[in-house]
């Protein structure tokens, strides 16, 4: 059996176990949000008719994992009870695969001298050690001792920033700054202002000092060189129908997006709602050869949330929307309760809230196969803790307003 499969129903025994089990201390039985998922999977589900059965389970299963590890971690969470011992095995892990990760370019040195090459020889780097660079902020920031020393922590921060230097990605550098501009807008308006400002400076020297013509007048270092896939980011995102192989090459996320969008608008009414339904194939109008294999039809896409639109429609876009908006404002309320652990719970929240937000639109992101599994079950986990903070906060409000009006009223005496 695929390993993405027996992954999930062992998810799925464990989350069972968690509910089952008899010692637990029942907080809240569902993730909130999760009527939303339910709602992508039934919109997804209906027009699966005359499509491939085997097209149909993989859509499901896309969908459905992520939904099944947010649970997991949610019910975890749940029977831990305390943030601190989670963030440090996510150090420890982070730390872990940043050093398999160098270990393995030092088995390789020649492919230090080809971009291609480190990706393809060693790895294109772990979503994990971004988590590590963000969580090792976090403890720094709200005092949270992960180790008995602090160099542990500084020691699982350079491993991660190396890593992550290494691996040539550019999503996990912007999981990184991601990391950066939440903290910022957490700092203050005054210090993003700053930041904005110098950030700014170097954007446009990088521009004045860049010799790419990203309209093509060096194609062939916009794809085998990382400066050149930088600078070819935002034309590579296009949306464009492209006209030659080259360009089509060049421009493959933008493309295939264009296809997607086609696809999209020759449906009828019905399916602009609910979706052409899982299974559904994007036809990109030629036949293209990858990996010795010809294909003129993609089943997924580097966008995920084209790939919501065409198999769930508005209704399974709008739901997918609504859940990161809703756990951004979750993370929004912990991070005004006044503890540092609660706070800390916050930050990692919409941190990993916009993570998910940001790789959807350019790697599948929460429906990818497996690259943000970690991501997902760290939010699952952030969502099950915040969901516990509020209510013990809400019963700490209750409790002090009982005690102001009992304060208040007049004592009769007799």
């Amino acid at each position: 059996m695929p390993a993405g499969i027996v992954s999930t129903i062992a998810l799925l025994a464990i989350i069972a176990l968690l509910i089952a089990d008899p010692y637990r201390r029942p907080s809240v039985r569902i993730i909130p949000g999760a009527i939303l998922f339910f709602m992508m999977l039934l919109a997804g589900l209906i027009g699966v008719s005359g499509n491939n059965p085997y097209n149909v389970a993989k859509d499901v299963w896309y969908v459905g994992n992520s939904a099944t590890i947010l649970l997991f971690g949610y019910f975890l969470m749940e029977r831990i009870g305390s943030l601190q011992p989670v963030l440090r095995v996510f150090a420890i892990s982070a730390s872990v695969a940043a050093t398999v990760h160098i270990f393995r370019l030092a088995l390789h040195p020649s492919s230090l001298q080809s971009f291609l090459d480190i990706r393809t020889e060693v790895s294109a780097g772990y979503y994990i050690t971004a988590l590590g660079l963000g969580i090792a902020y976090t403890a720094a920031r709200y005092k949270l001792y992960l180790f008995n020393s602090g160099y542990a922590l500084w020691g699982t921060a350079l491993l991660c920033l190396a890593s992550v230097t290494l691996s040539f990605s550019r999503t996990l550098w912007v999981a990184v700054m991601v990391v950066g501009f939440t903290a910022l807008f957490v700092a203050g308006l005054r210090n993003v202002m700053r930041w904005a400002i110098l950030l700014g400076c170097m954007a446009l020297i990088t521009a004045a000092t860049s010799d790419i013509d990203v309209e093509g007048s060096a194609p062939e270092e916009a794809i085998t060189t990382f400066r050149g896939k930088i600078i070819n980011s935002l034309q590579e995102l296009k949306v464009a129908d492209y006209t030659t192989f080259e360009e089509v090459n060049m421009n493959w996320r933008g493309f295939e997006s264009y296809c997607a969008l086609q696809s999209y608008l020759s449906g009828s009414t019905l399916e602009r709602i609910v979706g052409k339904g899982f299974g559904t194939d994007i036809d990109i109008g030629f036949t293209m050869t990858l990996n010795d294999e010809e294909f003129d039809f993609i089943p997924i896409l580097h966008n995920g949330y084209l790939y919501l639109l065409v198999k769930t429609g508005l209704i399974g876009l709008a739901s997918f929307l609504s859940f990161l908006f809703l756990s951004i404002c979750k993370g929004i309320k912990v991070l005004r309760v006044p503890d540092q652990e609660a706070q800390a719970c916050g930050f990692l929240l919409i941190v990993s809230t916009l993570i998910i937000l940001e790789t959807t639109f350019v790697i599948s992101g929460m429906f990818s196969k497996g690259g943000l599994s970690q991501t997902i079950i760290l939010m699952g986990m952030l969502l099950g803790h915040a969901e516990s903070i509020l209510q013990k906060e809400s019963e700490r409000l209750g409790e002090v307003a009982d005690l102001s009006r009992c304060s208040t009223q007049p004592t009769i005496v007799t």
